[in-house]
């Protein structure tokens, strides 16, 4: 289909294309009736069915706005042609099965140009210049998406897991499925059998090749793991730490919601008392793996630590006249923290522009008292955002007394290990608390914060919210996030009316009653 050229520069924004106040429209038809608003106001009235917008470098950066690529659909724009995208820009277009391309000479098709693409074969045909350009062909799967309308097909990987974490994790599918239908996307579910049984019966604990594999996606869905079967630390290391660290998710994300219906053990506290988001750095402190045992006497030891950042090689030489000591090296680089505690800024940023910051400076200085110093660097950066530091033994005391003070928490590390169990007990338990291994260029990963509770396996009878509300937050990663927001709201529904909840709720419901009741009301909220 051949259609005329909209020519717009570099850098244009998702404010520029929709304005901000005309995001509470989720009509395409009325989003369209304000496009470029403020730049090119007459487009929105003269924009025909097929025709083109050609722009610079970085068409739709700024704002997460899954308005903008609806209000150009809505318009009747094609695609978009454009020298490069923002990131979220691209996934938010491809949620709605707007195409777009890139292309190098665009340049060359001047505004008003009648241009024509062929959208498998990767070719621009500028009609007014009788002259060809390449570009990216369509891939496959967006190819789908617009023969379909726009509906998206999510391919994500699950795994079950051990313990309680099929259940719980059918449970989660349930859910998603439920908002799927609500907002025409679809799951496309494979099963991974990592965990206990994988290692017993092989011996190994993941693979390499399947690793690769996992790697095809932007996020996975897990459910638990962890066997009495197996010593302690095996599975944990051998499989969650080795893929966080593979993937490099770097930030792990815990919201700390109190929900209406629920009970705090905080008194007189409610829902807009505890409301807030804790980012943990989750790839370096003393989780590192670095530590071992030296006896009476004079050894050495070498240690590597392989990143996508960096590699880090220690060397140590240990004299002890102890019978025997234990040791571990913690370690946080000025990447790796300025990368968490960036993404807690932008967090803040779209929030109540508050970020508190979690260490121990005044004892551990050489590691905390570097973090804090890259804290306040990445701070000035910021400047409608206030900050603050806190020391960990005193926010686990503010957390209990006001938690109302926080916005966004970030933490290192262990800390942030620590600090987030204590919040999903002020939420109202661990069976509510969801929780997100994040890289935000990459695969993520998600998953309850609580265990995999082997002695409840196969009882159904355990409390699915926390796996469930992770689900909403894969949902939202994914680039739905209203039919994130709805599963939510369905948690919540569920939690307030109270009839169907399980044991650790006092209710007698099963996995699966619960896990049914929650999808039901994904349709009503």
């Amino acid at each position: 289909m051949a259609g005329r050229a909209w020519k717009f520069g570099n850098d244009i924004d998702t404010d520029a294309i929709i304005p901000g106040r005309y995001l509470v429209i989720n009509d395409p038809l009325e989003l369209a009736a304000h496009l470029f608003e403020g730049v090119r106001p007459e487009m929105a009235e003269m924009v025909a069915q097929g025709d083109y917008v050609v722009a610079g470098e970085n068409f739709g950066c700024g704002s997460s706005r899954e308005h903008a690529p609806l209000a150009l659909k809505g318009a009747g724009v094609k695609a978009v042609v454009a020298k490069s995208f923002a990131r979220i820009f691209f996934r938010n277009s491809i949620n709605t099965g707007l195409p777009l391309f890139i292309c190098s000479q665009v340049d060359r098709i001047a505004d008003g140009a009648e241009i024509e693409i062929d959208m498998i074969g990767g070719l621009i045909h500028n009609k007014s210049r009788a002259e060809h350009y390449k570009t990216t062909p369509l891939p496959d799967f967006l190819q789908e998406i617009v023969d379909a309308g726009g509906r998206v097909n999510y391919k994500v990987p699950v795994i079950p897991g051990d313990g309680i974490g099929p259940e719980i994790i059918a449970e989660g599918q349930k859910v998603l499925q439920a908002a799927a239908d609500k907002y025409n996307f679809s799951l496309d579910w494979t099963e991974y059998s990592l965990g206990a049984e994988h290692y017993l019966k092989t011996g190994e604990l993941v693979s390499e090749d399947t690793l690769k594999d996992l790697g095809r996606f932007p996020a996975i869905y897990l459910g638990a793991i962890g066997d009495p079967r197996v010593k302690p630390g095996i599975l944990e290391k051998g499989v969650l730490l080795a893929m966080r660290f593979y993937f490099d998710q770097y930030v792990n994300l815990r919201p700390v919601k109190l929900l209406e219906g629920v009970w705090t053990p905080l008194k007189d506290k409610t829902p807009k008392d505890i409301d807030f988001m804790v980012v943990r750095e989750n790839t370096e402190d003393f989780y590192i793996g670095i530590g071992s045992r030296a006896r009476r006497g004079k050894s050495h030891a070498d240690f590597e630590i392989k990143r996508t950042l960096y590699n880090i090689k220690f060397g140590l030489d240990i004299d002890t006249d102890s019978e025997e000591i234990g040791y571990q090296i913690g370690e946080v680089s000025k990447e790796g923290t300025k990368r968490v505690i960036k993404y807690a800024f932008d967090l803040a940023s779209k929030r109540h522009n508050h970020v508190a910051s979690v260490d121990k400076a005044n004892v551990l200085s050489d590691i905390y008292g570097f973090w804090r110093e890259v804290f306040l660097d990445v701070a000035k950066g910021y400047p409608q955002v206030k900050h603050d530091f806190n020391f960990v033994d005193a926010i686990t005391m503010w957390f209990v007394k006001n938690p109302e003070w926080f916005d966004v928490v970030v933490a290192p590390n262990m800390f942030g290990d620590i600090i987030t169990d204590l919040g999903a007990m002020i939420q109202g338990g661990l069976g509510l608390a969801p929780g997100a291994n994040l890289n935000p260029e990459g695969t993520s990963m998600f998953e309850p914060i609580h265990g995999s509770a082997p002695k409840y396996r196969g009882l159904n009878k355990v409390n699915p919210i926390a796996t469930i509300w992770s689900g909403a937050l894969l949902l939202e990663h994914l680039g739905q996030p209203k039919a994130a927001a709805d599963i939510v709201s369905a948690i919540e529904r569920n939690l307030f009316e109270g009839r169907i909840k399980t044991y650790d709720l006092g209710g007698s419901s099963t996995t699966s009653g619960v896990g049914s009741e929650i999808a039901r009301l994904v349709g009503l909220v």
